[in-house]
């Protein structure tokens, strides 16, 4: 399923290039995987820092690879899971999910995503 999404929340476009918007390049590439975090973050002059937000998410998976820089990200899996919960100064949430594999890649409010 091919989607290309516009983020309407425009306020939160703009704080999401406002955090990112110096952020320095750096692409990754991981087999099999687990992470866990928790963070609290805001106001301190560092890329994705600057706008205040909390939350803690755990995903798992096979294999993952990605980059990014400034606003730009582009990033593929093979089969994964990821549970989290976040809050900033404008909303919150929470989210579950489970995927056999996915590519997505955004440039700053506009993002684009294809799963099988």
């Amino acid at each position: 399923m091919h989607k290309i999404k516009i983020n309407t929340n425009r306020a939160q476009g703009i704080l999401d290039m406002i955090d990112y918007y110096d952020r320095p390049g750096g692409a990754y590439a991981d087999g099999p995987y687990a992470d866990a975090d928790t963070y609290a973050h805001g106001f301190t002059d560092k890329p994705g820092q600057r706008v205040p937000k909390a939350g803690a998410e755990a995903e798992a998976g096979v294999g993952r690879a990605g980059a990014h820089w400034s606003i730009f990200e582009a990033e593929a899996k093979g089969p994964n899971a990821y549970a989290g919960a976040t809050a900033n100064v404008l909303e919150a949430g929470a989210m579950a999910r489970a995927e056999v594999g996915s590519a997505s890649a955004s440039a700053g409010p506009l993002k684009t995503t294809d799963t099988p």
